[in-house]
């Protein structure tokens, strides 16, 4: 289990994502707690994103929050496109 994990909540459609992209609980942990990337996504939410390799493909997994105490995952997924998602500047 990652250290430092915000405390959160998830919405149904996110424990929804969680089962049927079968992302496991510890990856999503990790991503809140450590995201190599946090983007503004429209208001009130924002978008924690970590480049994972996926049966051997780059994906970005994106997990999107509404911010609050607790956070709340709204959704969360795995993209395969990198150049779209992943900010390099």
């Amino acid at each position: 289990m990652a250290t430092n994990v915000p405390a959160y909540s998830l919405s149904e459609h996110a424990e929804d994502q969680l089962r049927k992209r079968k992302i496991p609980r510890f990856i999503l942990e990790q991503v809140l707690a450590e995201p190599q990337q946090v983007v503004e996504e429209r208001k009130g939410r924002t978008g924690y994103q970590s480049l994972i390799e996926v049966n051997g493909v780059p994906q970005v997994l994106r997990i999107i929050v509404e911010e609050g105490t607790p956070l709340t995952v709204v959704t969360l997924y795995y993209t395969d496109k990198v150049q779209k998602y992943w900010r390099t500047s």
